[in-house]
């Protein structure tokens, strides 16, 4: 036997298709075709830097390992791959939109190499010709240059330690298209009774959030960390359309992945970032609700905006007051009047600048608040009548700030994919090289 592992990226398609619905069809196929054929670790779902505008590249790449006969090759399954992904797609040509990139039996030199191209695509612009030279030192067979750059991050991914998560992705019966049919109030019922599970339903709206709108394939995506769960919630929810297939991915979804300290200074456009740095300037609330701050951390300035749809972040960063310490997780981008600012993602308040408020000295009669008596002029008591014509000194008290430390994220459905949410924070998570999720999927 011997092992190969295939990753896949960029065989989303404008109607009815994503490169997980695609792997699940390529991996059916495999099993089925190639005698003796297992899958025996993944599939992995990989995301990269959200900020780079390419969507092709690591949108969401995909890699899985199989044991197959000492006599079967790489080129029975690129065979399948060319057969099947051209009925799939019309983007699986050499320098199409698809990429497909296979390694037989890997060993620790090539895990190494593509876990740091991984580790540099998920914060910064990696070009596609680091993917292609990768692929040609080590003699790695791939087809499609355009996505290569995902395919070669989840071949990373998955002999990693990194941190991971799951989601489990159900699929629509071929030719289902319209409104997904499961019930809301049940999703609701189940989804939140798990404290393994996270980011799937929106109790403040009652909205299924796990559940897309679009019209791709998935039916359902439940997120969490403890499969068994994620299985037995979803067996729970009342669906009233067939079921294609479904399938746990292990992900680095939801895991601060892509948290990269910063200074402000060295940031570059399409940057994904961790900030650090004081609020230089008091929050400015726009137009629909955006918050823009200013924040300097030594080494330069910039503007950090908190999208309305980051709320109730956004409101926690309108709070803000110069001279607060504050971390930002989020993605440099260029806007075409602001020059460059940095779209927050996740906020950490680490210290608050204490807001000191001068009061009228008591009365030392009855101890009353005394009231100024008019402009150099001392001070009365409204309660006792008592009257001076000296100044007195004020008392200088230190106001209770509404904000507490920690961090802020958007609410359930808002969070970006790479976001760990602050239910996720204490957690000690899933390991990428572990064997917790493996080939948990229904077939």
């Amino acid at each position: 036997m011997k092992h190969l592992a295939i990753t896949l990226d960029g065989y989303d398609t404008n109607f009815s298709g994503c490169t997980t619905h695609y792997t699940i069809f390529l991996i059916k196929k495999i099993l089925k075709e190639i005698n003796g054929a297992k899958l025996v670790k993944g599939p992995y779902l990989v995301r990269l830097n959200p900020n780079i505008p390419l969507k092709t590249r690591g949108n969401a790449s995909v890699s899985f390992l199989v044991d197959v006969s000492s006599g079967s090759s790489v080129e029975k399954i690129l065979s399948l791959h060319r057969r099947y992904s051209e009925k799939y797609s019309s983007t699986n040509e050499r320098n199409g939109k698809g990429t497909i990139l296979i390694s037989e039996d890997p060993v620790d030199i090539v895990k190494k190499e593509a876990y740091n191209i991984y580790k540099k695509a998920l914060s910064d612009y990696v070009p596609i010709i680091e993917g292609i030279r990768f692929a040609d030192k080590f003699g790695l067979v791939f087809e499609g240059e355009k996505s290569i750059i995902g395919a070669v991050s989840a071949l990373g991914y998955m002999y990693s330690g990194d941190d991971s998560t799951f989601e489990l992705l159900a699929y629509r019966m071929p030719g289902e298209t319209g409104e997904r049919k499961i019930d809301n109030l049940t999703a609701g019922k189940v989804l939140l009774s798990y404290k393994t599970l996270f980011n799937n339903f929106d109790e403040k709206r009652k909205l299924l959030v796990a559940s897309p709108k679009g019209p791709d394939p998935v039916l359902i995506g439940i997120r969490g960390y403890e499969p068994k769960d994620m299985v037995d919630a979803f067996y729970k929810l009342k669906i009233e359309e067939k079921i294609w297939e479904w399938c746990i991915f292990k992900t680095n979804q939801h895991t601060d992945a892509h948290k990269v300290f910063r200074r402000i200074n060295d940031l570059r456009v399409y940057q994904a970032a961790y900030i650090y740095g004081t609020v230089t300037k008091k929050p400015e609330v726009k137009k629909g609700g955006h918050v823009l701050i200013e924040v300097s951390d030594g080494s330069g300035t910039i503007d950090v905006i908190f999208y309305s749809e980051t709320n109730p972040m956004n409101e926690i960063a309108s709070r803000l007051k110069e001279g607060d310490n504050i971390g930002i997780l989020g993605g440099a981008v260029e806007k075409k009047d602001e020059g460059i600012i940095f779209e927050a993602e996740k906020l950490w308040v680490y210290f608050l600048s204490p807001t000191v408020k001068e009061l009228n000295p008591l009365c030392p009669k009855c101890g009353k608040r005394l009231k100024s008596a008019g402009k150099g002029k001392g001070y009365k008591c409204d309660n006792c009548g008592f009257k001076t014509s000296e100044k007195l000194e004020k008392i200088k008290i230190i106001e209770k700030r509404d904000i507490l430390f920690g961090p802020y994220t958007p609410r359930s459905g808002r969070i970006r994919h790479l976001v760990k949410p602050v239910s996720l924070e204490s957690i000690v998570l899933p390991k990428a090289n572990d064997d917790i999720g493996n080939r948990t999927c229904s077939f």
